[in-house]
């Protein structure tokens, strides 16, 4: 009786003094939780595939399970990864050729450098070979020259090259060819439509993200 009598009292005095006492918060269920973070790592993985597009990165087969059943988007990472890889090679020689010519490079003989060798590159000094693919790198973007013209290490061997012939390739790097009987003009298309395709797939999978993120709020 006295421990009844007891408890009254005191919700009479909290009552009295205006507080409040909320109720214990209870739990999301132990099978919403696990969706919710499925949800998550799913999101995770389409930010990492925009990071790689972006990043103009191949993405490697196993990042398609996180699209589901969405085909043609997956279909589009395929094109993705097939006309990334052929500029990344294409641009890749036409370095190699480029850096030759800039620095006049000759091999262990002391002959130049036959700047369509195959195996020219792996025969270059290490910092030659990275001047080549920091050029690849922002060759795969449509505003190649401020890329080149910025980074501190091409600035300065383009700035040495300046008020001579060897210092106009940053500015032409996609509009001149290295390939004999190649079309300029059809160069310049073909790399358009590369750089469309890119842009139009980074906002389809920032829409298909953003599908995903209104569905799991919902």
């Amino acid at each position: 009786m006295t421990a009844m009598l007891s408890i009254v009292l005191l919700a009479s005095c909290i009552d009295k003094a205006g507080i409040v006492v909320a109720p214990p918060e209870q739990e999301a269920p132990v099978e919403t939780k696990q969706n919710l973070n499925e949800d998550n790592y799913l999101i995770e993985r389409i930010e990492r595939i925009i990071e790689k597009v972006i990043d103009r990165e191949v993405i490697e087969d196993v990042y398609f399970r996180y699209l589901g059943d969405n085909d043609a988007l997956i279909e589009e990472l395929k094109k993705h990864n097939e006309r990334t890889g052929y500029y990344t090679a294409y641009f890749s020689q036409k370095a190699t050729q480029t850096m030759i010519w800039v620095f006049q490079l000759e091999d262990e003989s002391g002959s130049p450098f036959k700047a369509d060798w195959a195996t020219a590159y792996i025969k270059l000094p290490s910092d030659v070979q990275e001047l080549i693919e920091i050029i690849t790198h922002y060759s795969l973007y449509r505003n190649f020259s401020e890329l080149f013209l910025c980074n501190p290490k091409l600035a300065f061997v383009i700035s040495s090259e300046w008020g001579g012939s060897a210092g106009m390739w940053p500015y032409y790097w996609h509009y001149s060819t290295h390939v004999e009987g190649e079309d300029p003009e059809e160069m310049r298309r073909e790399l358009s439509e590369y750089f469309d395709f890119e842009d139009d797939l980074i906002t389809q999978l920032e829409t298909y993200r953003d599908t995903l993120i209104s569905v799991e709020r919902s």
